[in-house]
């Protein structure tokens, strides 16, 4: 992660660090087990995916919350560098059972009012992808509450993302394997839209959703 203004770095975040503050796995991981179709199909939780930054989101001037392979997302303090937090992956404060470990994931979100964190879980392992809701204790260390939302048997093989807009998620599917649609959106938990964008096409990919205002 780099932070540059003006062609000049002015902050530098790296595995490399994260490695030795025990967030990540180390790089002398096995490699990746991976399908027929030479897919990435599942990560091992000490694969080269590990690396892979799958979003950042700022918080404020000095947190960002880092997602990182297919099962580390934490809160990041610039000035102390360290993590506040870290839910799922090695350095995992949370103590997440089976159901609540995600298996490859993208696009989290961090509500600081509600201590609300929004995510796309491609759910690798299970076979089965989903957005899922977490409330957090973050003093206590606990996940207080966990809303699913199932995607209608939709497994994605990569890519995947929820954009939240109250209680409004835009869900794109990614690169599904298995799916009737291309994009999701649930509105209080009812499914309000699902649309193939292109229904003549196989495998259709579509990596990011974005909501926004257009007028």
């Amino acid at each position: 992660v780099i932070e540059s203004k003006n062609g000049r770095d002015l902050y530098v975040l790296d595995s490399d660090e994260l490695v030795k503050l025990g967030i990540l796995f180390s790089h002398t991981s096995p490699p990746a087990k991976k399908d027929e179709r030479n897919k990435i199909r599942y990560h091992g939780r000490e694969c080269v995916q590990n690396f892979h930054l799958n979003a950042l989101e700022i918080v404020d001037a000095n947190r960002w919350l880092v997602s990182f392979g297919e099962s580390t997302v934490f809160m990041w303090l610039k000035k102390q560098r360290r993590a506040e937090w870290v839910f799922g992956g090695k350095g995992d404060q949370f103590k997440l059972t089976p159901e609540q470990k995600t298996a490859l994931h993208h696009t989290p979100h961090w509500n600081e009012k509600e201590k609300r964190l929004v995510l796309f879980d491609n759910g690798l392992e299970k076979r089965r992808s989903r957005v899922v809701e977490y409330v957090l204790d973050i003093e206590g260390k606990k996940v207080t509450s966990m809303k699913e939302h199932d995607l209608g048997g939709t497994l994605s093989a990569s890519g995947g993302s929820v954009e939240v807009d109250g209680n409004v998620l835009s869900i794109g599917l990614g690169h599904w394997e298995k799916s009737k649609y291309d994009f999701v959106e649930l509105s209080s938990g009812s499914q309000t839209m699902a649309i193939r964008i292109c229904p003549s096409c196989d495998r259709q990919w579509i990596y990011r959703i974005y909501r926004g205002d257009f007028k």
